[in-house]
């Protein structure tokens, strides 16, 4: 396996940015976390003008370990017997803020651009592609009949009797040829509604899904722009993070990522290390191994080359030292 440690002074950079980052204005956001049902749980929350991002979601997180959601085994655990699970708990409430803030230099309303760009078929018109749905299309990366070897690199071992969250639902063409006989359960998370409403409706066809006699759940949900998921064995990440600035790319990873066993991303490989250039939500830019800026418990091979016949596109494989 290929190993690509970040280096200790961007690590220090980051965890300063992200700490000393203040709002300017009262900032008032739904925040969630994620139940023993793999369930998200709200509170509205607000920071004050001029408090820390990272002050503000230590004292959200105090706030539902004190409130009636402690009461669930998952969150009580969380805040009272894994001091680590609360400590990560708060980087992701923090992040959340940053995203979604204007003044925190993150990414305000995912929802409204991954919205508009199905609703404006910025990423190609479904009627003249595969015969997957009409009213939305999320590119020829999401057509199956070109993605042969992606599905059957996912149906191999890595989701053979294991759990499995998918970090965007997209149209779900290539998600549905899976083969979900072999997992345990499956939940993907969406932030464009129309994107959730196509996942739930293809779920309900698949016959592992509806078989009465298996406990598998297939579920899809609505993403408010954060970066909390639920917890499984395997996340899959399908030609999303490349439309992410690379702020979040890096957040993502080392937030996120570590908290699962393994991770498949996919996404347009940038030839070189030098500087990727700056990019609303939506928007594409090849992402290089630099820009994923791994940390140092993980480890990352490039499984795939050419995916969905696509040159430039790799799948890599990241798990734990």
């Amino acid at each position: 396996m290929n190993l690509f440690p970040r280096t200790l002074l961007s690590r220090a950079l980051l965890l300063l940015h992200a700490f000393n980052l203040v709002t300017s204005t009262q900032l008032t956001r739904e925040l969630c976390v994620i139940d023993s049902q793999h369930q998200r749980q709200c509170l509205m929350w607000t920071c004050t003008k001029g408090q820390t991002f990272q002050s503000c979601a230590e004292d959200f997180v105090t706030a539902v370990c004190t409130s009636n959601l402690s009461t669930d085994t998952k969150v009580q655990q969380c805040c009272v017997h894994d001091p680590l699970c609360r400590t990560t708990l708060i980087k992701t409430t923090r992040q959340t803020l940053v995203q979604t803030s204007t003044d925190g230099q993150g990414t305000p309303d995912m929802q409204t651009y991954f919205s508009e760009i199905y609703a404006h078929q910025k990423w190609g018109t479904a009627a003249l592609k595969d015969n997957g749905p009409r009213h939305m299309y999320s590119g020829d990366g999401a057509n199956a009949n070109k993605c042969s070897s992606l599905i059957n690199y996912i149906n191999g071992d890595l989701i053979n009797n294991k759990s499995v969250v998918e970090m965007g639902c997209g149209d779900m063409r290539v998600t549905q040829k899976l083969d979900f006989a072999q997992m345990t359960s499956y939940i993907c998370i969406d932030v464009a509604p129309v994107a959730v409403e196509e996942a739930t409706r293809v779920l309900g066809t698949i016959p592992a899904c509806k078989n009465p006699d298996r406990t598998l759940k297939c579920q899809a949900f609505q993403g408010d722009g954060s970066i909390q998921l639920p917890s499984a064995d395997v996340l899959l990440v399908k030609d999303v993070i490349m439309h992410w600035p690379t702020s979040l790319i890096s957040s993502f990873v080392n937030t996120i990522v570590p908290e699962f066993q393994q991770a498949l991303l996919t996404f347009e490989v940038a030839e070189t290390d030098s500087k990727r250039p700056s990019i609303i939500p939506g928007e594409i830019a090849a992402v290089s191994v630099f820009d994923l800026d791994l940390p140092k418990e993980l480890v990352a091979a490039k499984v795939l080359t050419n995916v969905c016949k696509s040159t430039n596109k790799g799948a890599f494989l990241i798990e734990r030292c």
